[in-house]
């Protein structure tokens, strides 16, 4: 929802909060539970859960809670997935900092470059990989 990126622990919007977790977290497991066995038999078997850098509780500086909080909650979706399903890759993707209308037009990263890097980056993933915290160049991000 616009405007609770930004919101701050003396001013959270309970119910942007619980509409962001809603899209950044519950809908993406419903789907990944959903379609588990599609994805297991197809020929890719791949599973991205789309995160952010911001949702590193390592790198945190705090502000945007409600937008951290629900890629945070994302990341560990990816992480536990990541081990206990043994016939999917299954990662969370830091895309990085994109020129969207959520990153801005500042954004350092041009969009396009980051969607050819995150496909090569995926003909390359195998199972070890799986529940890792990737950005869009196949780097680790701290949990």
């Amino acid at each position: 929802p616009e405007g609770a990126v930004y919101q701050s622990l003396e001013n959270m919007d309970y119910d942007a909060w619980r509409d962001m977790l809603e899209i950044n977290l519950l809908a993406p497991f419903k789907v990944a539970t959903a379609f588990h066995d599609h994805m297991a038999a197809s020929g890719l078997q791949l599973h991205v859960l789309m995160s952010s850098g911001l949702a590193s509780i390592e790198d945190n500086v705090g502000g945007s809670y409600a937008y951290r909080s629900s890629k945070a909650g994302l990341n560990m979706l990816a992480s536990g997935m990541g081990r206990e399903w043994d016939d999917v890759i299954t990662i969370a993707m830091a895309p990085g900092w994109c020129r969207t209308d959520l990153g801005g037009a500042d954004a350092p990263v041009d969009t396009a470059d980051s969607v050819r890097a995150q496909q090569a980056l995926f003909a390359q993933l195998s199972q070890a990989d799986s529940g890792r915290y990737l950005d869009f160049n196949g780097a680790t991000v701290a949990y």
